[in-house]
């Protein structure tokens, strides 16, 4: 596969800790725009290979390039202001809904970033919230609520890359139908996402199966 089509290449990746290998020689290509569900069993490595993903370990051996940049320490702060996270629980000291959607615009690299009332509206359409909640506080809304305002946040930052920690995780049908259509059908983002999910996986372009280091594509 051409390198100037991939978003993330990786090569040859070994990760173990306390001398047990996670991860074993895993190569992979995963082209522009591409949806990636990453699966496996408890201690099968997911958060492992993310966390290479985004920098924040590096691998024993082999090496990971993410827009053409290799993933190290000098080019990390460059790669993650193409990226967006969200992580399958976060805990923010945040009062009311609309400052948890506009936390990330806060920080001096989404400063520039500058969603208009219309478009955070259709972006809280889009995941099944009204515009209302956003004037509730964050203690009102319940787990599945606030999951897809993080949700909403995250399109609103339009990433090359997107990061999810199962994101149909404890959402009703039509939520997590509405999760599906956008980042597996509208989002044009490369998304990978660690999943359980069954519907998510099989509408995902590439599949990480990291209990048998088995990649499946289609």
């Amino acid at each position: 596969m051409d390198t100037k089509i991939s978003d993330i290449i990786l090569r040859n990746i070994s990760k173990s800790f306390n001398g047990v290998k996670i991860i074993s020689n895993l190569s992979l290509e995963i082209p522009v725009g591409a949806k990636v569900a990453v699966t496996g069993k408890s201690g099968a490595g997911k958060s492992t290979l993310v966390n290479m993903l985004m920098g924040f370990i590096l691998p024993d051996n082999g090496n990971i390039t993410l827009l053409r940049m290799d993933v190290n320490e000098k080019n990390m702060d460059k790669i993650r202001e193409n990226l967006s996270w969200v992580p399958q629980e976060l805990n923010i000291d945040v009062r009311y809904v609309r400052d948890l959607l506009l936390l990330p615009f806060g920080y001096n690299k989404n400063k520039n970033i500058n969603p208009s009332e219309k478009t955070i509206i259709h972006a809280l359409d889009m995941f099944g919230l009204k515009e209302e909640i956003l004037s509730k506080y964050v203690s009102e809304i319940s787990g599945g609520e606030k999951q897809r305002v993080f949700l909403a946040s995250s399109s609103l930052l339009k990433r090359k890359i997107c990061f999810l920690d199962e994101p149909t995780s404890g959402l009703d049908s039509d939520s997590k139908r509405k999760v599906i259509k956008y980042f597996l059908n509208e989002c044009a983002s490369t998304v990978v996402a660690v999943t359980h999910d069954q519907e998510w996986m099989d509408n995902s372009n590439i599949k990480i199966d990291l209990n048998n280091n088995d990649v499946e594509g289609k």
